[in-house]
């Protein structure tokens, strides 16, 4: 069921479909000088599940708004890359009410005096992160990813033609630069790939699943075999390029990657099967140990990842690999699709494709067979590096910690890099180096004077596992651990942190 909403002129409709992930207030003086008001009342949906049904806004920041009247209408914030924040005073049939359920306030320190808190609704000074982990954001994972050359951005959109009513990637970009059109059943490189479903899309690609007809190894595969020995475990856990070739289509010639098929990210299977919105102790060990077996085969490799975080970790699923293709069909569901329809009468056009397909998800019973027993991939190296190219990155102990907790350790909403930096040194287990400390010096003076009172990074990990409203399977003892080998890899010098090995050789994880 959509909810839909409006501009007060009525030229510019949207909707959603299904329930919003947060009900929220803002309080933030961004918020407030957008819209002239002392807050915001907010809906925040997956992108995924947005569109605007008629008519084209007004841009500015990214704070969407009918170029006619004025009305704010949604935001979409670079720190939220998945998620539209929809203005709920502009929802049709009392939908502004939010279900008379605020489920959290941020940056009530801006919050003017002659305004109460909300029943219920959890307090935050600034952006917190707790409220919004685990935002169901679907990014299922891939079988064979067509790229665009689309990259321009939100606010060079213009008004398209055409219209769909499934749910899925923007028409708009179907065009010059952009999507190659795709349809279930299509051959790719000389018949070789079947089409069979579509799993995903993104800003610049659609990733459908495909059947290889010839099932042949590549020589991507014999490459990595003769850079690492076959007999190391985390070969298992970095997902495999199997192929890849471009195509020629009527919007360009597009790069295509062939992957292996996997399940849901983890923060997927938490939103869909667990109601503490973190995983079960021993699920989250398994695959911590997996994580990192995998970050030290890539070192092996001398890569590095770049961008290892809970969503660039997916659940295998070599039950549904292993299927025919009429058996793989029904595990997923049979296709949904809706045609595409040209709304000014004109001829459609070879740039789009003649119907778009919903973009499947797992069944509960292949994903919770897998988790039975779970096996995960590193996936998305779009951010990966060679040693000498290397940054300073810290994501390996940082997805521990939210593995076994539910949430990363450091806010990532709204975020500054003065507070960012703030939460690093507190729970950084060395000092800051001393060729950082005068741009540290001069970063703090824009902190604010309202910031919480700083804890330590073990502090934090108690108050954050031994939640009173989760059910809690590992002891203090096994907190204890989890800490000392955080602060092992939680170092600003690298020349000061434990290696992946080291950590995955613990005696815990036996």
């Amino acid at each position: 069921m959509a909810t839909t909403g409006s501009c007060m002129c009525g030229d510019i409709r949207y909707q959603f479909t299904g329930e919003p992930a947060v009900t929220a207030l803002c309080h933030c003086v961004d918020c407030q000088k957008w819209t002239g008001s002392a807050f915001t009342s907010n809906a925040v949906v997956p992108r995924t599940a947005f569109s605007v049904t008629q008519g084209a806004s007004g841009k500015i920041n990214k704070h969407f708004f009918c170029s006619n009247c004025g009305s704010s209408l949604y935001t979409e914030l670079e720190v939220m890359p998945d998620m539209t924040c929809v203005k709920a005073g502009g929802l049709d049939g009392g939908a502004a009410n939010l279900g008379n359920k605020i489920g959290v306030e941020f940056y009530v320190k801006d919050r003017p005096q002659y305004l109460k808190a909300c029943d219920g609704a959890k307090q935050e000074p600034q952006f917190g992160v707790s409220q919004v982990t685990g935002i169901p954001v679907a990014k299922p994972r891939v079988v064979a990813s067509i790229s665009s050359r689309f990259r321009r951005s939100v606010s060079q959109m213009t008004s398209h033609p055409y219209a769909c009513d499934i749910d899925a990637e923007p028409i708009h970009r179907y065009r010059p630069g952009g999507y190659h059109p795709v349809s279930l059943g299509d051959q790719l490189k000389y018949g070789r790939y079947k089409i069979l479903h579509k799993v995903g899309w993104g800003g610049y690609s659609t990733t459908w699943a495909a059947r290889d007809q010839i099932s042949r190894e590549t020589e991507v595969l014999r490459l990595i075999s003769s850079l690492a020995s076959d007999t190391h475990a985390g070969r298992e856990h970095i997902v495999q390029l199997l192929d890849g070739f471009s195509i020629d289509g009527p919007n360009g010639k597009h790069q295509c990657l062939v992957l292996d098929l996997l399940g849901p990210s983890i923060p997927d299977i938490i939103d869909l099967h667990y109601r503490d919105e973190r995983l079960p102790a021993q699920v989250a060990k398994s695959i911590a140990h997996q994580v990192l077996i995998g970050v030290d085969f890539l070192a092996q490799l001398k890569i590095g990842h770049g961008d290892i975080h809970a969503r660039n970790i997916a659940l295998a699923m070599p039950e549904v690999e292993s299927l025919n293709e009429q058996e793989f069909v029904d595990a997923l569901g049979q296709p949904e699709i809706g045609p595409v329809q040209r709304t000014d009468g004109h001829a459609q056009e070879i740039h789009v494709p003649p119907y778009i397909v919903r973009p499947t998800t797992f069944k509960a019973k292949e994903v919770l067979q897998s988790l039975r027993a779970p096996v995960v991939k590193i996936i998305d190296f779009g951010e990966s590096f060679l040693p000498h190219q290397a940054p300073t990155t810290l994501h390996t102990p940082l997805v521990l910690f939210e593995l076994f907790t539910g949430q990363p350790p450091f806010d990532s909403i709204m975020i500054t890099p003065a507070s960012l930096m703030s939460q690093m040194i507190q729970f950084s287990t060395d000092e800051l180096p001393d060729r950082w400390e005068a741009k540290w010096q001069n970063m703090k003076k824009k902190l604010s004077h309202d910031d919480e009172e700083p804890c330590t990074l073990q502090e934090w990990l108690e108050e954050v596992y031994f939640d009173p409203d989760r059910r809690c399977e590992l002891t203090k003892q096994d907190i204890a651990k989890i800490y000392d080998l955080v602060r092992r890899l939680l170092r600003f010098e690298p020349s000061l942190r434990s290696t992946a090995k080291d950590i995955a050789n613990d005696p815990w994880f036996r």
